[in-house]
């Protein structure tokens, strides 16, 4: 992957969306195409090249896996953007897709319907190509620990979550047990309990700080949107989980993510609730992880080298941004704002 020039990732990302909506094809489904606009920004191509491949890759998945497979929904488009940007086969990937999902019922998990197959997409981009046997093997025993601390949470929709973990190559028992503190410390902050409060703990395991420095820059977070006037829903966890492992104060990340979240709410048509917000998550990262704590671009080898290892890992955790907008309800139709979820209670 070739690291975008600071700043630069909104207009690529709007110029990937216009050129994926111009044909009119896929007029109904802008969310999905926002997304899929994200997971090839890192392509090399210019965007009308790449959006031609995404729509190719889109209409061969489809085709291969029939219509009553995960790849016959608007999933499929996510997926082939990060095809193309991986510079992978559509053909070749569908046929190891197969294979993939037979390797993970050897394994002992159940079929986790399109939750699995992105975690699939997910090892595949982690490893750049085939999937090492002891990845399927610590998806497993991710995914189990993880029911050991919280079996009446975890479910398939936690496999993109542990494909990321599992990329780490760490101890998933000692990475489980992190997870649940997390999660503890984080109720004890007076987060809601629930599906998006174990999945923003999930992520945080992705970073490298301690727990309890872990929870405290979340809350940290969540205290700076509230002070920008942008009280969080406990639907955002997953996003701010995300927006937490940068290195910057939470005052330079709220910002940037607010100038994010404007330009990308311009875009035509409108929607509203959680695609938007998800995606100026991602973009945030995907700008400000190629910078220094103080905003300023990275310069040097080694920070140029830690970047992009950190920047492969993130660019996969943000899939997941798509698929939790997705739950929320927000990806196949255009939406009015919502009062069914309420806003992040008990923070001091």
């Amino acid at each position: 992957m070739n690291p975008l020039p600071p700043g630069d990732a909104l207009g690529r990302v709007v110029a990937l969306f216009r050129a994926l909506s111009a044909n009119g094809d896929w007029r109904d489904r802008p969310a999905w195409l926002r997304f899929a606009a994200h997971a090839a920004v890192l392509s090399p191509l210019d965007p009308d090249d790449t959006a031609a491949r995404i729509r190719a890759a889109a209409l061969r998945l489809r085709r291969d896996a029939g219509w009553f497979s995960d790849l016959s929904s608007p999933l499929r488009f996510v997926i082939a953007a990060m095809v193309v940007q991986d510079g992978v086969d559509p053909a070749q990937f569908g046929e190891e897709l197969a294979r993939d999902h037979e390797r993970l019922r050897i394994a002992g998990l159940r079929h986790g319907g399109r939750y699995e197959t992105l975690a699939i997409a997910i090892l595949r981009h982690l490893a750049r190509g085939p999937i090492p046997s002891e990845q399927i093997m610590g998806l497993k025993a991710m995914y189990d620990e993880l029911a050991r601390h919280h079996w009446w949470l975890t479910g398939p929709d936690d496999l993109p979550s542990c494909a990321c973990l599992a990329g780490l190559g760490r101890d998933p028992a000692a990475t489980a047990l992190a997870i649940d503190r997390h999660y503890q410390g984080l109720r004890a902050a007076g987060f809601i309990r629930g599906n998006h409060l174990l999945t923003c703990a999930q992520l945080l395991a992705l970073g490298e700080r301690e727990p309890e420095a872990a929870v405290a820059r979340v809350t940290a977070l969540v205290r700076e949107f509230a002070r920008q006037d942008d009280p969080l829903w406990h639907e955002d966890y997953d996003a701010v989980a995300l927006l937490s492992l940068l290195d910057q104060e939470p005052t330079l990340i709220v910002s940037r993510f607010e100038e994010l979240l404007a330009g990308v709410a311009r875009l035509e048509p409108r929607l509203y609730g959680q695609a938007d917000f998800n995606l100026a998550a991602d973009l945030t990262v995907l700008d400000l992880v190629r910078r220094d704590a103080d905003g300023a671009p990275l310069h040097s080898g080694r920070d140029l080298e830690r970047m992009l290892a950190r920047l492969h890992l993130l660019s996969a955790a943000t899939l997941l941004l798509s698929l939790a907008a997705d739950d929320s309800g927000v990806l196949e139709t255009e939406q009015w704002p919502g009062t069914a979820l309420s806003p992040l209670a008990g923070m001091p």
